[in-house]
């Protein structure tokens, strides 16, 4: 028989509840940091992994143990949770990969069609998602648009990236940069994107501010397109809060400071915002003008002194033009495009 003093204690019932959940909480921190490569992972999915983790990670970390290295792991489960939120809510502004198959044409073009609609992400039940995204891709190819503006552009598990997919089918270049979620992570994001038949050279992000609600990331996608060797035009899309026109004002101002001159420049995209408010007056003061009045959706152009000028502008995307164009009177988005033809002057 061995010597008592050979005896190990067996673990008490608080030892193996700790124990439990250390496990517990590491598997939920790693289905949180993987998951998004796989499928996706819902609201709710997301909400409860991250309380798992910040739960068992606080009651490890808080509760006396005989095992040091409990503490520090329960610790160590809060700072993952912590570091996944930083993560997937403070997108980095800076410069983005684009996919090209754009080539600068011979001659310089005498005219640009451009296209922007806020293409509704569907977010969480993406519905119909392939279904619009083939109608989409076929109204485009029956427009043939110069540059396609696009917000809500979404990146879902199973069914991918929506610029890139549109970019590929049309032969166009195409940029996406994300906003709010990630497709790494919780396998779904959304965001702004920019399609050209002209080389894009340079791709920009910049996030937005101020940003209320804090969990929601609102930002602008900058590209420079090359018309012509020795000449650039510079598009800008971006989406700005919702129901809070304040904010949206605060928002524009802070993209108008940022912008290049106005006399090759179009900015375009959902500002959640009319004509006549001040988030569209703050890219006006920038020496813009709106082409087509009358929605909250907008494409400015410069007011003077560019060599482009609006040859027409119209709304497009809406149930009546789609029957026009792909035969069917379908909606792809709760919002109406807008197509602008551009001409030199």
């Amino acid at each position: 028989m061995p010597a008592p003093s050979s005896l190990q204690p067996l673990p008490s019932q608080g030892q193996r509840a700790r124990r439990g959940l250390l496990v517990f909480g590491l598997l939920a921190a790693a289905v949180l940091w993987i998951s998004g490569r796989l499928a996706y992972l819902p609201p709710w999915g997301l909400a409860s992994l991250l309380l798992v983790s910040v739960l068992a990670g606080l009651w490890l970390a808080a509760t006396p143990s005989r095992v040091a290295g409990e503490r520090w792991l329960g610790g160590g489960l809060v700072a993952s949770a912590l570091l996944f939120v930083t993560t997937v809510f403070l997108p980095p502004s800076g410069p983005l990969h684009v996919e090209r198959r754009a080539a600068t044409p011979a001659t310089p073009p005498s005219t640009l069609r451009l296209v922007n609609v806020n293409v509704l992400h569907g977010f969480p039940a993406f519905r119909d998602q392939e279904t619009r995204y083939a109608q989409l891709a076929a109204a485009l190819a029956a427009l043939e648009p110069t540059v396609v503006v696009l917000q809500e552009a979404w990146s879902v598990a199973g069914h991918g990236q929506l610029a890139a997919r549109l970019g590929q089918e049309l032969g166009l270049d195409a940029v996406f940069a994300s906003a709010n979620g990630s497709r790494r992570l919780i396998g779904f994001e959304e965001g702004s994107a920019v399609l050209s038949r002209l080389p894009i050279r340079r791709a920009q992000r910049v996030v937005l501010a101020p940003r209320r609600p804090w969990w929601e990331i609102r930002v602008a996608l900058f590209v420079t397109l090359e018309v012509a060797p020795g000449e650039t035009l510079t598009v800008v899309s971006t989406h700005l809060v919702a129901g809070d026109l304040q904010t949206a004002a605060a928002q524009a101002e802070f993209l108008a400071r940022r912008l290049p001159p106005a006399a090759t420049l179009v900015v375009a995209g959902d500002l959640n915002a009319p004509s006549a408010s001040a988030a569209a007056r703050a890219f006006e003061a920038h020496g813009l003008r709106d082409a087509l009045p009358g929605g909250i959706d907008h494409v400015f152009v410069p007011a003077s002194d560019s060599p482009w000028q609006v040859a027409n502008a119209a709304w497009t995307l809406r149930p009546g033009e789609l029957e026009a164009l792909i035969g069917e009177p379908v909606a792809i988005s709760d919002h109406p495009g807008i197509v602008v033809d551009l001409e030199r002057r």
